[in-house]
């Protein structure tokens, strides 16, 4: 049963401060769920949530690396680090943390458009390309000759002409 102050209520009440971009408060209603359970994984995964939305990086680290050292297999938990990261100007880092969560979860847009970002900064054009196509991919509209169809069937489109399509080599 649920009291005023049992961890339950305190990540509803984090949930509900969340929504409302209200991030300062979600983040005080999961350090008071983390005084009641400290080793809570959801409260500290979306306390790490609640410091990033506030640019509190330096705090995310470490609560991202809790929340891995308990469970690695958490992409979630690896682009947090890799957005921490990233935002402490520790984009090689970064790059590592949000490979991973791509690894582990392959259509996961977010961290491929923050790998594009990463890589478009520092100069990787090609690389920044394919994760944008990943981004554009997982985000678009199912086409409606996909429709029925089963993962795994092949669907061979046409190239237009002059298009570089990522599978050629780059000759310099």
């Amino acid at each position: 049963r649920a009291t005023p102050g049992s961890l339950a209520i305190q990540c509803a009440l984090g949930r509900i401060h969340m929504s409302r971009r209200e991030w300062a408060a979600a983040e005080a209603d999961y350090r008071r769920a983390l005084k009641i359970d400290a080793d809570s994984i959801h409260a500290i995964h979306c306390l790490t949530e609640a410091l990033i939305q506030q640019g509190k990086f330096e705090d995310a680290v470490p609560t991202a690396l809790q929340v891995l050292g308990v469970v690695h297999f958490f992409p979630k938990a690896h682009y947090q680090l890799g957005v921490a990261l990233e935002g402490l100007g520790m984009d090689d880092r970064a790059l590592q943390s949000l490979n991973t969560a791509v690894e582990m979860a392959p259509q996961f847009p977010e961290a491929h458009r923050l790998l594009a970002s990463i890589h478009r900064r520092m100069g990787n054009a090609l690389k920044a390309l394919k994760h944008a196509v990943v981004v554009a991919e997982s985000t678009a509209a199912v086409p409606p000759t996909l429709i029925g169809r089963k993962p795994g069937d092949l669907i061979a489109l046409p190239t237009p002409p002059g298009v570089l399509r990522l599978e050629d080599e780059v000759v310099a």
